[in-house]
């Protein structure tokens, strides 16, 4: 990611009609994350991100080079998880004119952190345990759909493994489920299983919210969970 990529992602959002008055990205205890810029109230709205910003399903499905590549899945025999894979396949659609790329030039490259990135070794240490059986699970059904794509060279396999990865530990999940997207901005926040998270959201007026929970101060870092 380049020095200019979060400056050039802000201005996008903000030129989308996003709000985010009181919210900044910045290093953090734990890694790139959103710092509050000035104290807010519980109930206060942090974040207003309108539909047209959201990649969802229905948007990634809109992209002709995404529509393609789900017919060949389809044709292939994958029907599961195909909002997932549609969200994946945009994030790795490298189209110059991508509407959503200062969006996708802030998403981390490196996702050795997710557990379906964890070495055999560590993994090892899990024998037994239901989360060992859902990381194996994943990774199985991820190489699967990369067998389905066609993808047999190493870069563009890894490159929608770490995609499909993203969408699966950040995609938010509206109006009971039936409306699934990749939030810009909101998917910045960090977890922080010390403390009580700051936010919870809500989509209303064709828009994504976050409200924050509680009370909080300037220079806080804001987290979701």
């Amino acid at each position: 990611m380049t020095r200019r990529a979060v400056p050039r992602f802000l201005d996008w959002l903000r030129d989308g009609g996003a709000q985010l008055s009181k919210l900044s990205v910045q290093e953090t205890a734990s890694g790139r994350g959103v710092v509050a810029t000035a104290s807010y109230s519980a109930g206060e709205v942090l974040l207003r991100v309108p539909d047209r910003l959201l990649l969802t399903v229905k948007a990634a499905e809109a992209r002709p080079a995404v529509a393609a590549t789900l017919q060949r899945a389809r044709a292939a025999g994958v029907h599961r998880n195909s909002g997932t894979m549609a969200l994946a396949c945009a994030l790795t659609d490298a189209s110059p004119e991508c509407f959503y790329q200062p969006y996708r030039d802030v998403l981390p490259t490196s996702v050795d952190h997710l557990p379906l990135f964890w070495s055999a070794e560590d993994i090892s240490l899990l024998a037994g345990t239901p989360l060992a059986d859902e990381i194996e699970d994943r990774r199985g059904a991820i190489e699967a759909d990369c067998d389905a794509l066609g993808l047999m060279d190493p870069e563009p396999r890894r490159a929608f493994q770490v995609a499909e990865a993203l969408v699966l530990s950040r995609a938010f999940d509206f109006d009971e489920g039936r409306k699934r997207a990749m939030v810009p901005f909101a998917d910045l926040l960090n977890s922080n299983r010390h403390t009580r998270r700051h936010v919870d959201f809500s989509y209303e007026d064709d828009a994504y919210v976050m409200r924050a929970v509680r009370d909080g101060a300037a220079g806080e870092e804001v987290t979701d969970s």
